[in-house]
């Protein structure tokens, strides 16, 4: 005898497949979408498809709306789709997932009483809200009487030529006294010329003709300086935002001019402490060097003579392995001067911070006492000793900003005329703007127009 089996959020059906292929008999599949329902319908007949709101359904007698006792269902499988709860107070439980989805899926396993159910869902729920979504399901779980294990599974690792991770949660009724073995990865990972073999001939979907005139502006090889992504995105903001020329180039001259601002303010500050006494900027090597000829004092009581300083203008522009590469510099430094310490500073850090500096080495985390993640302002007080040098340095600073663009003799802001000449370009060549912006970089390129156009 098969299986019992009832699936919510039943969609067109690829769990209930599963299960059916597991030997399992659906007794009730619940699915709200019409397509989807129908889609069920057509593929399995004999199949009892509910094509209904859950909420319609959850408030019934559901005993005897399946013709079942409760307690005799094998199992309650399907997902709910991620809802914050509203917590009236500071107690998790069952009246906390009200007006949710899931409050309705825990109306079917109370009323019910399965042996088993399986509550699929997307990883992202174990820190959905902070992880009080998932703590608020195990709590209506261990309400209902049921014992949890649950497990993060990749489709991928199971004969299916697609990388897509699940978090299965499967509950056991504690008066069934069994444990799930949950199956172990398969040795070979499917690509996906493994599994379309046989596959009918079929015309696939079609670009418009808009669409295609759009692709052809795109080079098929490197850009010449400008980023295909970046071309691909200035034609889609103009056409999406509805920006004209003129604002699209702007944009992007703004955008380059403030990257450019960004990476000076590194230099700023470090042209700044070749002025403060005990500080060095080498032409290679470090960023800055402090050796003040006194103790320097570090925080958990430590002190040293000297600080090797590398400074980066954001807390999120080094990747793993440039941080990796930084850390073994000052790792060397330390081995070559015993009296040191190596500072990573941050012009824009998270927080105001003096720490040790974690990073993983291969996959080992590592730290010591005396490489550390330093934010500007603790520099600067390392520096000057004093708690509010930095804030002082940033109260002149837009003074003489100002004096300094208010004087033409220091400063000009430049004039630009990039639309003009591209326009320029454009209509001496009988050409579209789009087209001319691509000359600039792909006058060499296969279906550009060259020189001679």
């Amino acid at each position: 005898m098969k299986l019992t089996s009832i699936e919510l959020f039943a969609g067109a059906g690829g769990l209930a497949l599963g299960l059916e292929r597991a030997g399992f008999r659906h007794i009730g599949l619940v699915e709200i979408d019409r397509d989807a329902a129908e889609t069920l319908r057509a593929n399995r007949p004999g199949w009892n498809v509910i094509h209904s709101d859950i909420s319609d359904i959850s408030c019934l007698n559901l005993p005897e709306y399946f013709a079942i006792a409760s307690g005799e269902l094998d199992l309650l499988s399907g997902g709910a789709p991620c809802q914050a709860f509203s917590y009236a107070g500071k107690r998790l439980g069952f009246d906390d997932a009200r007006g949710t989805l899931f409050y309705h899926y825990a109306l079917f396993l109370k009323k019910l009483q399965p042996k088993i159910f399986l509550f699929e869902n997307v990883r992202g729920l174990l820190t959905h809200d902070g992880g009080r979504t998932y703590k608020t399901m195990l709590e209506v779980f261990s309400e209902c009487g049921y014992i949890v294990q649950k497990k993060i599974l990749n489709a991928w690792n199971y004969g299916n030529a697609q990388k897509r991770e699940r978090l299965i949660t499967i509950g056991i009724r504690r008066d069934i006294k069994i444990a799930v073995d949950f199956p172990k990865p398969h040795s070979y990972k499917p690509v996906l010329r493994d599994v379309l073999q046989n596959v009918p001939e079929s015309p696939c979907a079609r670009y418009s003709e808009r669409k295609k005139e759009l692709f052809r502006l795109i080079p098929p090889e490197g850009t010449g300086g400008i980023s295909r992504k970046k071309l691909l995105k200035m034609i889609f903001d103009k056409t999406v935002y509805r920006y004209s020329w003129d604002e699209i180039i702007r944009n992007e001259i703004f955008r380059q001019r403030d990257k450019s601002n960004n990476n000076d303010i590194g230099y700023f500050h470090q042209k700044i402490f070749q002025y403060i006494r005990g500080c060095t900027v080498p032409r290679s090597g470090w960023d800055v060097i402090f050796s003040p000829g006194r103790r320097i004092e570090l925080p958990e009581g430590d002190s040293v003579r000297s600080v090797y300083v590398e400074m980066k203008n954001k807390h999120n522009t080094m990747n793993s392995s440039a941080s990796a590469k930084t850390y073994m510099k000052m790792q060397g430094q330390l081995l070559k001067d015993d009296d040191c310490a190596c500072f990573l500073v941050e012009a824009i850090a998270k927080k105001s911070q003096n720490t040790v500096w974690h990073v993983s080495l291969d996959g080992v985390k590592q730290k010591h006492k005396r490489i550390r993640r330093v934010s500007m302002d603790k520099f600067y007080e390392a520096v000057t000793g004093r708690a509010d040098a930095f804030y002082s340095m940033c109260m002149v600073l837009p003074d003489v900003i100002e004096e300094i663009v208010n004087d033409e003799n220091i400063i000009t802001v430049p004039n630009d005329t990039v639309t003009e000449e591209i326009r320029k370009i454009a209509e001496n060549r009988n050409i579209s703007f789009a087209m001319s912006l691509y000359l600039l970089g792909f006058r060499t390129y296969t279906g550009f127009p060259g020189e001679d156009c």
